[in-house]
């Protein structure tokens, strides 16, 4: 049976009224009454019945930019692909400007905002750098900014969507104390300076048996400097699990198999490099962060916003999944799905 806006309203204990000022924007509604509405909606899993009405009657096309680092990048591909999922359903009204960039590139990502700001659209989806002219030049945009895999204190952010990177790193190192008993752990990890790597880090700490003896090595997210440092490790060391929460992880599997010992292998994310990992039993189990939802929904969220004028959480995590050697790897997304 439908969810209703009566249903919404006696979960939340409030008015019909008052639900009905949220769901469309109309009035001051107390910030507190407006967080117990939304998490009423959330919960009951509402969906608003009026889309197809609205795009019927709708003669404006509503223009979203979409910047991503997906150029040569499995993650950033994949959020694509979310993305991509969206477009094909909602193509009718709406007009898509796609600009693509490397990982972590400032330059690149700079000019293509630049691009964005004279183009007239609506609203922007980013996979942004963390960095102050990145934040500068979208603080200088006018528009509703979706932040996807990485939050910044911007003024015109919608909502960020992505990993609780934190839980990501505790629900890790629950797996690790399963699999490994008080044995030597080598623990490798992206640059710090990146809150996707220090707060990963730090759950994962905050979780990991106290027994277990660690050690940590940074790389800068390349094949070749996992490869130099891993060897580097193991002329003293001999880990009996690696906890790999970096990308590179190609350049470790080759040391791996030259190494020949039997070393369990907990990862993070679901690469097509992680997946044949997983089906060879070299990888025993990975968590990720479900990159395809992590686009579906942000174009999901922006859209219904700009349509419908929908009310959007600050933050919207996309839970972690663990996932192993027969797990679904190409899972369909629903709309309207949590």
């Amino acid at each position: 049976m439908a969810v209703t806006i009566k249903d919404i309203a006696a979960k939340a204990q409030v008015s019909r009224a008052t639900v009905d000022r949220v769901l469309h924007n109309r009035g001051n509604v107390n910030d507190q009454v407006k967080t117990k509405i939304l998490k009423a909606i959330k919960d009951l899993g509402y969906e608003p019945n009026h889309y197809a009405a609205v795009l019927a009657k709708s003669k404006k096309v509503i223009k979203i930019g979409i910047i991503i680092s997906s150029v040569n990048h499995q993650f950033f591909t994949r959020i694509k692909s979310g993305i991509q999922e969206v477009i094909n359903q909602r193509s009718q009204h709406f007009e898509y400007i796609i600009l693509e960039n490397r990982y972590n590139i400032l330059q690149q990502q700079l000019t293509h905002i630049k691009q964005i700001a004279q183009l007239n659209v609506d609203g922007l989806i980013i996979t942004p750098i963390k960095d102050d002219l990145i934040m500068e030049a979208l603080n200088d945009l006018t528009i509703p900014v979706v932040l996807l895999t990485q939050d910044l204190n911007i003024n015109n952010r919608l909502t960020y969507v992505g990993c609780d990177y934190h839980s990501n790193g505790v629900i890790a190192a629950d797996l690790v104390n399963h699999l490994i008993n008080g044995q030597q752990l080598l623990i490798v990890s992206g640059p710090q300076s990146m809150d996707a790597y220090y707060q990963r880090l730090k759950g994962f700490l905050s979780n990991l048996d106290v027994s277990i003896k660690h050690h940590v090595i940074e790389i800068d997210n390349t094949n070749e400097d996992i490869i130099k440092k891993y060897a580097e490790y193991i002329k003293d060391q001999k880990p009996n699990l690696i906890y790999y929460m970096a990308s590179g992880i190609k350049g470790l599997l080759s040391e791996y198999f030259k190494v020949k010992d039997q070393i369990k292998i907990v990862a993070i994310d679901e690469s097509l490099d992680v997946i044949k990992a997983l089906n060879s039993d070299i990888i025993s189990v990975t968590v990720t962060q479900q990159p395809e939802k992590q686009g579906y929904k942000a174009l999901e969220y922006l859209t219904n916003h700009l349509l419908l004028k929908t009310p959007i959480e600050p933050i919207n995590y996309i839970g972690n999944k663990i996932k192993v050697k027969h797990s679904n790897f190409n899972e369909k997304i629903k709309e309207g799905e949590n």
